[in-house]
């Protein structure tokens, strides 16, 4: 029968001491050892670690480095998904048929080598005030759905993957042209363009006439107001002065964004900036994870070698 009791916290803690000990104590056997072998095995440890870091040399070249440059594009919220397909598309073009993807985006073989992937990653507006916060790392579909983190919908990243190259502008061009000649986007964005503008002219002439209600009732034009009442019939009362200042600030405020939603819209997409952030991982941690990957290359051939003399 087994004997089945409930530990006290004090008996946790020595389990827990017990545990943390034995593993230090593991570790520092693995320094030693791995400092003995590294001193008696030199002659092989050090030709190890000068390979790797060679081999890390040549891969952290600038014309073996990939690159990742990003820059942020808007366009109407009615031709997203629209963008977003025509992008997969382009990227499966490239691998299965180079030369009209050359002809699409108007680039050359050499220019086409060096790019590797366009990826598009959901712009993250956290405070919900219709300024971007923040880019994703992926395109996860479930973010369109997530309440606490609000995607815009009318603006996304667009990262090129480049391999020994910073120069975005033919890509970011070609982009560009290449959206702009497709008839059904470019049809969504006039439609899009003219109905935002609609709705700019009408904010305008509203906010023109709640101003001058709020003139009229202020100024004396509504002091007295015909009222009925059913049983009093009849009677003229005071009438309440409504100056409308909650009804012209909304409009105000949707006015503004709108048109700076619609600001910049040359294209069917545009970038917000001509330039783009280039990042890369930093040589010197390619050379660093090389030298520590030649290091235990090194001890694992001199524990071989090692345990075939014994």
């Amino acid at each position: 029968m087994s004997d089945n009791r409930e530990i006290s916290l004090f008996e946790l803690l020595i389990m827990m001491w017990r545990k943390t000990k034995k593993g230090i104590s593991n570790l520092f056997c693995f320094i030693k050892t791995s400092l003995c072998l590294s001193v008696k095995y030199f002659w092989i440890v050090i030709p190890v670690m000068i390979l790797f870091v060679v081999a890390g040399h040549i891969v952290s070249l600038p014309v073996n480095t990939k690159y990742s440059a990003e820059g942020v594009a808007t366009f109407f919220t009615e031709n997203r998904l629209a963008l977003e397909n025509e992008i997969k598309t382009l990227n499966s073009l490239k691998n299965t048929d180079r030369a009209i993807f050359n002809k699409q985006l108007n680039l050359t073989d050499k220019q086409t080598e060096h790019l590797r992937e366009i990826r598009v990653l959901p712009v993250i507006d956290f405070r919900s005030d219709s300024i971007p916060d923040a880019i994703a790392v992926a395109n996860v579909p479930s973010l369109m759905s997530d309440t606490l983190n609000t995607v815009v919908p009318y603006m996304f990243s667009i990262r090129f993957i480049l391999k020994g190259t910073t120069d975005y502008k033919p890509y970011m061009e070609g982009l560009v042209s290449y959206l702009d000649n497709i008839e059904s986007l470019r049809t969504t964005d006039s439609v899009a363009k003219a109905l935002t503008n609609s709705r700019i002219d009408f904010c305008n002439k509203e906010i023109e006439r709640l101003e001058r209600f709020s003139e009229y009732d202020y100024f004396g034009g509504g002091k007295f107001a015909v009222k009925t009442n059913y049983r009093d019939g009849i009677t003229i009362e005071p009438s309440r002065r409504r100056l409308y200042y909650a009804d012209i600030r909304d409009l105000i405020k949707e006015k503004d964004f709108l048109s700076a939603y619609i600001a910049n819209k040359k294209n069917v997409i545009n970038f917000v900036s001509p330039y783009m952030a280039v990042s890369c991982i930093p040589r010197k941690y390619i050379l660093a994870l090389f030298l520590v990957l030649g290091y235990l290359s090194g001890l694992f051939v001199s524990y071989l070698v090692q345990r075939r003399k014994r």
